[in-house]
């Protein structure tokens, strides 16, 4: 009857001789490695599914809130065009976050909340008529001072992402209402309060090809974090009249930096 082999040994290696005390060495068997999430402070999607139903369930840690540009130059195809990018947002967006979305505006005070049905924007867009200017900052400011007085009262409030359909640069001249003075701030804000990277996120969706407002809205996503060392809150997509709108992108560009362009990004 022959001699067996160690685990891992070829049967025609030389055989060792072994004092009694020594133990004989075998290569250690591990198994192959399983695809699991990367952990990370929040949940985030394992890129072994990066299928589009398995990207969009991040939506599930967040509150979507939409914010349209109702200024004048928003009138015609453009306004039709945002109302068309509502809808396909609240027909998404809603599957995942079970509050449904909150709708505001730049200058109307006509809003909805918790909207699942797309129906319900394009009543809505029709009790709203594009005119005045750009208040972006201002509104923003709004909206984070009361979120941040809530976060301080409640920690675990729950996530927010905030996207604002506009097709222009900002108009706002008081100094404390500069949308990047505003963004810089509440960055730093939620910095010193420790704040998960992700509870607050800022999209940018530039409606039309103005040259001016591309690049103050690309300034915002790729300057802000390197200029000042805050956070990364902003993204920014642009979306022509003849293009449809990139849903993934629009919902999780800027809560999820693994989004770049429609895609996962691995790393």
């Amino acid at each position: 009857m022959g001699s067996s082999t160690s685990k891992g040994r070829r049967d025609n290696a030389p055989q060792q001789s072994l004092s009694p005390h020594q133990a004989p060495t075998v290569p250690i068997a591990f198994p192959e490695p399983a695809i699991v999430p990367l952990s990370f402070p929040e949940p985030l999607v394992p890129l072994a599914v990066p299928g589009p139903e398995a990207i969009l369930m991040f939506l599930t840690l967040y509150d979507t809130v939409i914010i349209v540009d109702d200024s004048d130059s928003m009138y015609g195809n453009r306004w039709v065009k945002a109302g068309e990018a509502l809808q396909d947002l609240a027909r998404v967006a809603s599957q995942y976050d079970e509050d449904g979305l909150d709708i505001l505006f730049l200058n109307s005070l006509e809003s909805e909340e918790k909207v699942k049905d797309p129906q319900r924007v394009e009543k809505l867009f029709k009790r709203v008529q594009p005119i005045g200017a750009t208040p972006i900052g201002k509104r923003i400011r709004e909206l984070l001072e009361k979120y941040l007085k809530q976060y301080k009262e409640t920690p675990h409030l729950k996530r927010v992402n905030y996207i604002v359909i506009t097709d222009g640069e900002a108009t706002d001249k008081h100094p404390d209402n500069n949308v990047e003075t505003v963004i810089v701030k509440f960055a730093r804000e939620f910095e010193r309060l420790n704040a998960p990277i992700s509870q607050v996120g800022i999209q940018f969706v530039q409606i039309g090809a103005d040259e001016e407002a591309r690049q103050f809205l690309e300034m915002l996503d790729d300057n802000l974090k390197e200029k000042h060392g805050i956070r990364d809150i902003v993204d920014t997509s642009v979306n022509r009249t003849d293009e449809p709108l990139d849903l993934i992108k629009t919902l999780l560009g800027a809560i999820n930096k693994r989004v770049d362009g429609g895609q996962v990004v691995a790393g």
